[in-house]
């Protein structure tokens, strides 16, 4: 009743009620809201309430005026996400945003380049972070580049160089408290330098490889993303199941084989499984006894391999393929509605439970939604009815569901 109170001039002014005019910001685009707000001043309060309650985070890839951007919306941020190969911004821009945004924890810098500008009076500004993500970045040997922050709990390096380990073993040092790291490209030696890591997601190949000791270091380790793997991940593997604390295990690029699977139906404690991509063998009927996420990418499927898997795992959930073939007409192939039509057959059994299966093919036509007979009608009503089958036609989800 307060609230309302406070726009009882807006009302009067525009005709519109407290609600009414809510509503038209909650179906605005944030630059057309911007705009509103600043062409029609009584409207500020309203839109200020809006911005406060759902605006939180922002890519600023400046398709939207960003001095605007950072006036409206930069005390309310809690993420944001420079995009700076789509702009031309000088130091005193970078400077100014940190400025504005005092309350931002998390930061995404994508195609920052160190030798064009100096991020130390950016990160001052923003020293509680506790998340910073770079991609396709360039930190120039910069070893001081994380410097100012030592309140990191997350850090993400995608896309970038050797050149960076130096950077990297600095902040360690000063971030003591860092329990997530994300590195696709860099060794592995400076990963031991992070005992309490919790989160680990990086690149695995024989030179790079986490020595097995570095594995036992991580005591409290639960979530694990294990990228190109070109060699044998089961020594690796066997040492967390016997902790039994890992939660989430993704495997991606390995070569899937019957030891490997007996190894991972050994996590008890297993929540969320990945394996793709381009694995083309049979999928593993038994599975970690606690598992309620399956993605599974590049599998080939044939009758009854995922009726088994469902009917011996009561806590199954979610399914997705990408990717992934199934038998039919005497060989194997990924079209969308025959992995549909495959997945309703084997799952007609377990009616009564709620299992959602996303299905990214590639069979793309005609996108993105194939409605044309009475089959497919049925794929529909069978989720309405029974809200146990839950579907994504070709392409959807990719970003959601898709292997890193």
């Amino acid at each position: 009743m307060a609230v309302e109170k406070r726009f009882s001039k807006v009302a009067s002014l525009t005709d519109l009620n407290f609600d009414c005019i809510l509503e038209v910001f909650r179906w605005l685009s944030l630059k057309d809201a911007m705009n509103l707000a600043e062409t029609c001043n009584d409207m500020q309060d309203v839109a200020d309430y809006v911005f406060k309650k759902t605006v939180t985070e922002l890519e600023m890839d400046f398709g939207v005026d960003m001095k605007q951007a950072l006036h409206q919306v930069g005390s309310y941020l809690t993420a944001i996400t420079l995009v700076m190969d789509k702009c031309e911004i000088t130091e005193k821009q970078f400077v100014e945003i940190s400025e504005r945004c005092k309350n931002v924890r998390s930061v995404t810098l994508i195609a920052f380049k160190r030798n064009l500008i100096n991020p130390t009076a950016f990160f001052t500004n923003l020293s509680g972070l506790d998340n910073v993500t770079l991609t396709d970045s360039c930190l120039a040997r910069d070893e001081d580049f994380f410097k100012p922050l030592t309140k990191l709990k997350s850090v993400n390096i995608k896309k970038c160089s050797e050149r960076e380990r130096l950077a990297l073993i600095k902040c360690f040092e000063q971030n003591r408290n860092i329990t997530s790291f994300t590195c696709t490209s860099l060794c592995a030696s400076i990963v031991p330098m992070v005992p309490n890591l919790e989160r680990l997601s990086m690149n695995f190949c024989p030179e790079r490889a986490l020595h097995i000791n570095h594995i036992e270091n991580f005591e409290h380790l639960r979530y694990l993303t294990m990228h190109s793997l070109e060699g044998n991940p089961c020594p690796i593997l066997t040492i967390l199941a016997e902790r039994g604390i890992l939660e989430e295990l993704v495997i991606i690029n390995v070569i899937a084989t019957e030891q490997m699977f007996r190894v991972i139906k050994k996590f008890n404690k297993l929540k969320f499984l990945g394996i793709g991509k381009q694995i083309q063998c049979a999928p593993p009927e038994v599975l970690p006894p606690q598992l309620e996420v399956l993605k599974l990418g590049g599998f080939r499927f044939s009758k009854n391999t995922m009726s088994n898997m469902v009917k011996h795992h009561k806590r199954l959930k979610y399914i997705n393929l990408e990717n992934c073939f199934v038998y039919e007409g005497g060989c194997y192939c990924d079209y969308f509605k025959a992995l549909a039509s495959f997945t309703l057959v084997e799952l007609m059994p377990y009616k009564d439970r709620e299992i959602h299966v996303s299905i990214v093919s590639t069979d793309y036509s005609p996108p993105p939604v194939i409605i044309t007979t009475a089959h497919d009608l049925w794929i529909r009503n069978f989720m309405e009815d029974f809200k146990m089958f839950e579907i994504s036609y070709p392409g959807l989800d990719r970003v959601e569901f898709g292997f890193i």
